[in-house]
């Protein structure tokens, strides 16, 4: 059994900064890593690789046919992403007006309020359906060409403020086959961000502006190189908020209600609206962040009902483990493997888990697990150690009693 606390080559840490704690199983208890974490002010730092690839190979050596009988690509996805482009599109062209075109009248309690609460609650939820569908779609499970799952994706981003798509998945695939890794998984916030975000204020910031901080920190920490489909993207956004300006908003005469300025700030406003404590931005939180210092566990699936509004991210282990596998057919991947998912640790809600980050003073913007600091400045991107059974990241009891039956044999 590996020791409870590795404490990281000299090499591996930032000069200046306190050495990071290599945390790898339960013989340091809850209090004891609180402490460490207080006076350490770092993130959580283990020498294992992720588990995802490691608990892939081993669900596949046993449910090899089941698995790959759902490696397909789903033919409703198109159809349903469209519908659900169009519906965002139709609202930012009608809605504004009920609500707004009497604004002059009537307080802006009857006028702006409800505006932003149907902004906050039905616009910001079709939004965050929109980006997880870009997020579904750029694992190309919609087509069997990776152009069209592009396509498909950058329409998506239509309604969505910013060109956003192509720049997400180019970071995306990173975060899964590098997970954790310093300097290239920008999913997780780098140190600065984390030092100054870890009161229950910066937490409650961080939380506001979730959407801009997942937009911005991959650019101002990784700037990946940019292709032909980064290109299209801008151009689309580029274009469509053109097309609209030319159709509906240079013909407004004065004192004729601007729909396509309303309509503009109905995009706006549901894709800020999404990230700012929306029940299903929980996710964003709930997936990665360690809340239990007794497990170590680096990712968290959620199996509740918002699941319907974001194509089933919640399965997000299963997901890791086989991003090749839809939406659709993730409930179907714990079906056929539960011994090695109904061991680990779940989350039980989406709201719940923004409530506890925030308030929590047990995690922080620190509850991370980081791997090979500095990894992301390496000519050559290495794999890391590899997987250890005895490693908390993926020790369901299944998985130990495979390795006890291997080794018996």
């Amino acid at each position: 059994m590996p020791p409870a606390i590795h404490e990281a080559n000299e090499s591996t840490c930032t000069k200046g900064r306190p050495t990071p704690l290599r945390v790898y199983n339960n013989e340091v208890g809850p209090e004891k890593q609180r402490q460490m974490r207080k006076e350490n002010n770092d993130f959580i730092w283990t020498s294992f690789a992720e588990p995802h690839a490691e608990r892939r190979r081993r669900i596949l050596d046993k449910h090899n046919k089941e698995i790959k009988q759902l490696m397909i690509i789903e033919p409703m996805t198109k159809y349903l992403v469209t519908a659900v482009t169009f519906l965002q599109i139709a609202l930012a062209y009608t809605v504004p007006k009920y609500f707004l075109e009497d604004r002059e009248k009537y307080s802006w309690t009857t006028t702006w309020l409800p505006f932003v609460a149907f902004c906050f609650l039905i616009g910001g939820t079709i939004t965050h359906t929109l980006f997880l569908a870009i997020h579904e779609v750029t694992h190309n499970t919609a087509f069997r060409k990776p152009l069209y799952n592009d396509l498909l994706a950058i329409f998506c981003n239509f309604p969505i403020a910013a060109p956003y798509a192509m720049m997400f998945k180019s970071y995306h695939h990173e975060h899964h086959k590098y997970q954790g890794w310093d300097g290239i998984d920008t999913d997780i916030p780098e140190f600065i961000e984390a030092k100054l975000l870890k009161s229950t204020a910066g937490k409650i910031f961080f939380l506001f502006f979730q959407i801009a901080f997942y937009a911005f920190r991959p650019m101002l920490v990784r700037s990946p190189k940019l292709n032909v489909m980064h290109l299209l993207n801008w151009v689309a956004i580029i274009g469509w908020w053109a097309l609209q300006y030319m159709l509906v908003g240079r013909h407004v005469q004065e004192g004729e209600f601007n729909t396509f300025k309303f309509a503009a700030i109905y995009f706006g406003l549901s894709t800020w609206c999404t990230g700012c404590f929306h029940p299903i931005s929980g996710h964003f939180v709930s997936e990665h962040f360690v809340f239990d210092p007794n497990t170590y566990q680096e990712t968290y699936s959620y199996y509740g009902p918002l699941n319907f509004f974001g194509w089933n991210v919640g399965y997000h282990n299963e997901h890791h483990d086989f991003p090749s596998v839809p939406w659709s057919k993730l409930p179907s991947v714990t079906k056929t493997a539960p011994e090695y998912y109904d061991d680990l640790e779940k989350t039980s809600s989406w709201p719940g888990t923004l409530w506890r980050f925030a308030f929590d003073p047990n995690v922080s913007t620190f509850s991370r697990v980081k791997r090979e600091a500095f990894s992301g400045k390496r000519a050559t991107l290495l794999p890391t150690t590899p997987m250890d059974v005895h490693s908390p990241t993926v020790e369901p009891r299944q998985m130990r009693a495979d390795f006890e039956k291997n080794k018996s044999k």
